[in-house]
């Protein structure tokens, strides 16, 4: 957590947060550099070879995804991520300027400008500060956050060297969705949707309601390294599935379930894996589906085309009668609330 510094006011202190997130492209022009930063990622593709050729591998790789990545993008528009990144940005900055004027927040993408190395250049290291480094996934994976704060830590030693050592104090925020108005900010979008999917199945013959938690998926050889995402994920779906048995009336049959999506390659990933828990649900219960994206906080590709889109169609083929999607936070100033909180919770 970081502290007072050495010599220096509190007040006079700048605090700066940047917020580490995942980016995405916003044109065609972008779409193949976005996918070939993504796979060079030694985060991402973690193969066992030498560093030129495991880049290689990444190019390829990128390579092949792009014309079916391309019209996927094309048709949502291309990705909001980084204007709703930036959106909260701003709206942090408000609120954290309220306590400490002295503060800016900055974003970086990790795969997409502006990327850490653009950002940190412009920061001279012998000034005190406080760094507040908060990613925008509420679940610590390696492949998100940690790769994230890599990337920074990689960026600032390639600037700076190690001038900042004692002059600049240093809290990393790596997860942060078991924070309370985050939680309680969750159960609300959930509720959201679940009470028009009650409404519909008063209404049907089929009164069934599925609600769908379906998480953003890792190859299972990180969970064998340890990697925390899941127990995080599985954690933050028990909190939420607590939350709605005790509002969702006794007389109506909703069933939770738990699964993963965007998976890549022939290798086994977490499971279950979203489509097949649609295509099996909608055999064994029909009903009302919601879905509940809950690793996002912006619509991205995964929501926006593999939720709405795919997993909508695999709905309808697989026997549910109704699809309603639980929104994600995008610019809602809630979200800049909960991740104030957040930076207060600790130490800002």
């Amino acid at each position: 957590m970081a502290g007072d510094l050495p010599g220096a006011h509190w007040d006079e202190i700048q605090n700066d947060v940047f917020l580490l997130h995942f980016g995405g492209p916003t044109s065609s022009a972008e779409v193949e550099p976005f996918l070939t930063e993504l796979f060079e990622d030694p985060f991402i593709l973690r193969v066992l070879l030498p560093e030129f050729l495991r880049k290689m591998l990444g190019r390829f790789i990128a390579r092949r995804r792009v014309p079916k990545s391309d019209a996927q993008y094309r048709a949502i528009g291309y990705s909001p991520i980084n204007r709703y990144t930036e959106i909260q940005a701003r709206l942090l900055e408000k609120k954290l300027r309220e306590v400490r004027p002295k503060t800016r927040v900055h974003v970086i993408n990790r795969y997409t400008a502006p990327r850490a190395g653009e950002v940190v250049r412009h920061f001279d290291p012998r000034e005190s500060r406080r760094v507040f480094l908060l990613t925008l996934y509420p679940h610590f994976s390696h492949a998100t956050a940690g790769s994230s704060m890599f990337d920074f830590d990689k960026a600032w030693r390639l600037c700076h060297g190690d001038e900042h050592e004692g002059r600049m104090a240093m809290t990393r925020i790596a997860s942060w969705w078991f924070q309370r108005d985050y939680l309680d900010y969750s159960w609300d979008l959930l509720k959201a949707s679940m009470e028009p999917a009650l409404a519909a199945a008063k209404k049907s013959d089929n009164k069934r309601i599925t609600v769908l938690f379906s998480a953003h998926g890792l190859p299972a050889k990180y969970i064998r390294r340890a990697d925390p995402y899941p127990h995080e994920i599985r954690a933050h779906f028990a909190e939420l599935r607590a939350r709605a048995l005790k509002w969702v009336p006794r007389d109506v049959d909703v069933a939770f379930e738990l699964s993963f999506q965007s998976r890549v390659g022939p290798v086994e990933w977490l499971k279950p894996y979203t489509e097949e828990m649609i295509a099996r649900l909608g055999r064994e219960r029909g009903g009302q589906l919601v879905m509940v994206p809950v690793s996002f906080v912006s619509d991205h590709i995964e929501t926006l085309y593999e939720m709405d889109v795919t997993y909508k169609a695999d709905a309808a083929k697989a026997g549910f009668s109704g699809w309603h999607r639980v929104g994600v936070p995008n610019a809602d100033e809630r979200l800049a609330h909960c991740l104030h909180q957040t930076l207060v919770d600790h130490g800002f």
